[in-house]
């Protein structure tokens, strides 16, 4: 699961990565309550979850998103909460609180505190090294000239054009600042994501709980398979419909647009069209045109 914070310009987004053991470990067995659930998605072939915290009913919900944002950028004290489930499946709900924005304020500040002591803490373990190394290389011995040379260049006088001023040495890079905290940058790191797991317990799971109210029929990874599966083939069968001219269709109980009727005139108009249904509407038709003379 992606944990993602954007904070207000012009601070940089957040990002941490929080995974979860995908086998159980050797000495538990397995639960038969995980059992029952793998063998009815194998009985309607459905997809198999991908770690085991999935068949649980308190960690399910958990377990089935992929990522889940805090977006700081609407001022006021507001937090939008954006919720992405393995399956596409978004949520997103907005609340007000003034706490929980200065505690995603604070894992800002852990951040870049931790990317300003990781920059001082490279320089002091590599920049230190490399300085070390160049006072130890040896010095390169300018060639003696010989005797002739040496006569002929004291009797001929130098050319003011080919002097040559002496470079400057470079001026060596200052370590950078160290971090208002003083802490290691791994330290701040750890801080700032525990802070940001502890904002997603505390208000995303609570947040979540009116769309998968606990204990409910709903509830669980089998049903939450089956309302992907569903809401898949009904965004399928949308997407035929629009392709076949209709831009508005309810499935069970099929209503007209104002704009154009459903069913008007001939029935090929349907895309549901059936030629023997209306084969054997026009043979029943035919058949009372006939009358008793004969």
């Amino acid at each position: 699961m992606i944990i993602r914070l954007i904070p207000p310009p012009p601070h940089n987004s957040v990002l941490f990565t929080v995974s979860f053991n995908t086998k159980l470990p050797g000495h538990v067995a397995f639960p038969q309550f995980y059992s029952n659930q793998l063998g009815l998605l194998n009985q309607h072939e459905l997809e198999q979850p991908q770690t085991y915290h999935s068949l649980d009913k308190a960690t399910w919900m958990i377990a089935c998103l992929h990522e889940v944002a805090f977006d700081l950028s609407m001022g006021n004290g507001l937090v939008l909460v954006r919720c992405t489930f393995i399956d596409g499946d978004v949520k997103e709900w907005t609340f007000k609180s003034d706490k929980a924005v200065r505690e995603l304020a604070a894992v800002c500040r852990d951040t870049e505190w931790a990317s300003m002591q990781a920059d001082r803490e490279r320089y002091e373990r590599y920049g230190m090294q490399s300085v070390s190394e160049s006072d130890l290389q040896p010095k390169k011995h300018k060639k003696q000239r010989s005797l002739l040379m040496s006569l002929v260049s004291s009797l001929v006088p130098s050319s003011p054009s080919r002097s040559r001023a002496p470079s400057p040495e470079p001026p060596r890079r200052l370590p950078p600042p160290p971090s208002p905290s003083g802490l290691p940058s791994q330290t701040l790191r750890r801080r700032a994501r525990s802070s940001l797991v502890d904002t997603f317990r505390r208000y995303v799971v609570t947040g979540l709980s009116q769309y998968f109210p606990s204990g409910s029929y709903g509830c669980g990874y089998v049903p939450f398979v089956v309302r992907s599966m569903l809401r898949r083939n009904e965004d399928r069968m949308a997407a035929l419909l629009r392709e076949a001219g209709y831009n508005q269709m309810v499935m069970y109980g099929a209503q007209p647009t104002p704009g154009r009727p459903l069913l008007q005139g001939s029935s090929s108009d349907s895309p549901f069209y059936d030629d023997d249904e209306a084969e054997e509407t026009s043979l029943e038709s035919r058949s009372t045109d006939t009358d008793g003379s004969s």
